[in-house]
């Protein structure tokens, strides 16, 4: 089993909207006329999801209509016509028969090893989104598609936010949300990697997810900007679980080769927890002296005055997702 993780952006969008990209099909002229006449990027219009949404309130509207239409039938919060929608797009578009080339999610995953499309039956894929309606509705179509189409929605499950257990994840595509991954604020920027950190660690826990399950990040999709918050996570899971493989790709958007590899950090775990275990877990200060050498000080924390150094937003995520750390704050 393996545990893949993958930033979301709106390179699926940019490829329906362009004839060329869609030739790309597999040369497929009637799967192509389906998917301009059944307008996956209009799926939440269709909806009226936007429509009814409050001003400000876009993302968390979608979000809400995305947990209706992912539930499983005998859950109380199953929105059944935004499933039958959802469904009948799906079974309309064929994603089962895109090619890889469609997305930069895909394309990424498809190009390193290990990854097959659609997701093997003892692996998980995360697609981690920000909270943005279009970035939900890109996620939502690449799960779909890394799924295996309109047949095998059951295997796609909608995360609001990072829970803090998510019990067996194997032959699972879990389409995530962490609030402010487009990296807008200093604090939305926090927020993130709190939430990445939730995500590390119940991914490090889930039940079927063993020891020697690799992590394998793929952070051609999503913002630039959110780049750093994942190559952080990856880091963090290295570092957090030291006998893990853990490995992360990026790949150009005009390269025809495979992915590239990046390089990714091991901090070790016992300077994490002395230089970390002192800090206020509301106010991210701490008020007494970190032990040298303070090889963390610039990344995880810094000088806030004389006395106190403050947490930065990657000192905020290696907090929630090393062990005993964790443990500290819950």
């Amino acid at each position: 089993m393996a545990v893949h993780v993958i930033s979301v952006g709106l390179s699926l969008f940019r490829s329906l909207e362009d004839p060329d990209k869609l030739t790309a099909l597999g040369q497929k002229p009637e799967l192509i006329k389906a998917i301009g006449q059944a307008s996956p990027r209009e799926l939440l219009k269709t909806a009226g999801v936007l429509r009814a949404a409050a001003p400000g309130k876009a993302g968390e509207a979608v979000s809400d209509w995305l947990s209706g239409a992912l539930a499983r039938p005998a859950e109380q919060r199953r929105d059944h016509q935004a499933a039958d929608l959802l469904a009948a797009t799906a079974a309309a578009i064929k994603p089962e028969q895109w090619t890889a080339r469609i997305s930069a999610e895909l394309d990424t995953f498809d190009r390193a090893r290990r990854a097959t499309i659609p997701l093997g039956k003892k692996d998980t894929a995360v697609l981690v989104c920000t909270d943005t309606a279009e970035d939900l509705l890109a996620g939502l179509w690449n799960a779909v598609a890394l799924s295996g189409g309109a047949r095998f929605l059951s295997r796609i499950r909608y995360l609001p936010d990072p829970p803090a257990q998510l019990g067996s994840v194997r032959n699972a595509v879990l389409l995530t949300r962490i609030r402010y991954l487009d990296a807008s604020s200093d604090s939305g920027f926090a927020r993130a990697m709190r939430g990445l950190g939730t995500l590390g660690r119940a991914l490090l826990d889930a039940g079927d997810v063993d020891p020697g399950d690799p992590f394998l990040f793929y952070l051609s999709g999503g913002y630039k900007a959110a780049i750093p918050y994942l190559i952080g996570l990856a880091e963090g899971v290295r570092s957090a679980a030291p006998d893990r493989e853990v490995e992360a790709f990026v790949l150009h958007e005009t390269s025809e080769a495979r992915a590239i590899r990046l390089p990714l950090r091991r901090m070790p775990a016992d300077c994490v927890w002395e230089e970390l275990r002192e800090f206020d877990d509301r106010t991210g200060i701490c008020h007494g002296e970190i032990p040298e050498p303070r090889t963390l000080e610039g990344y995880a924390y810094e000088k806030d005055t004389r006395k106190t150094f403050r947490l930065t937003p990657f000192g905020e995520g290696l907090r929630t997702l090393f062990p005993r750390l964790h443990e500290q704050i819950k």
